[in-house]
């Protein structure tokens, strides 16, 4: 459950969150999903991989190392809902839609006019090095691998369902900025509870 709450509040308002939604705006929607969803799951399956390797360290380095990157997320994602203004939120709509509409042609001649393989490639491309992989990674060496799977992948396929079907009501309904301040109080509620529970 924590895995799910975890990349839900990652990805909710992130840059791929809305190059899904525009991605489908041009595309066939169930297209957009696979493309989307498959590239979530490759990319949270290396993840938990490199984040299940980390077994071979003690179980002590890997929890508090959880708890610090957990303490991290949520503190800056809590900074940058703080410092957020209506002026930010667009800018994260507007990079989504630079990024789609720059990566475009390139795409075109790599993948031809496929929605399901451009959007595989825009997702899997945005989501390197993103916090919901670090976080996936932190999550299998501390939890277990087959439960952060399962978590993230069902968390991933959750917000492409709501990027694909509501990405565009969530953009002018939700502000990011909320969802960005609640996910760091989230990201800072499980780093709590991990200190409580301990290693």
């Amino acid at each position: 459950l924590s895995s799910v709450i975890v990349i839900v509040f990652s990805e909710l308002g992130d840059k791929t969150f809305f190059i899904a939604a525009l991605m489908a705006m041009q595309h066939a929607k169930s297209s957009v999903i696979v493309g989307a969803f498959s590239a979530n799951v490759v990319m949270t399956v290396l993840s938990a991989m490199v984040g299940s390797m980390a077994s071979v360290l003690q179980k002590s380095h890997t929890h508090y190392l959880s708890v610090f990157l957990l303490l991290l997320f949520g503190a800056r994602m809590i900074a940058e809902g703080y410092t957020m203004n209506e002026a930010d939120e667009k800018s994260i709509i507007k990079d989504a839609e630079t990024e789609t509409t720059q990566s475009s042609s390139y795409l075109v001649k790599l993948a031809g006019n496929s929605g399901l393989a451009q959007t595989f490639f825009l997702i899997f491309v945005g989501e390197w090095g993103d916090r919901s992989q670090i976080t996936t990674i932190a999550m299998a060496a501390n939890e277990g691998i087959a439960r952060v799977l399962l978590g993230a992948i069902l968390g991933h396929g959750l917000c492409v369902c709501v990027a694909v079907y509501g990405g565009q009501l969530v953009a002018h309904k939700l502000s990011i900025r909320s969802v960005t301040f609640l996910g760091g109080f989230v990201f800072l509620l499980f780093a709590i509870s991990s200190v409580l529970m301990g290693p």
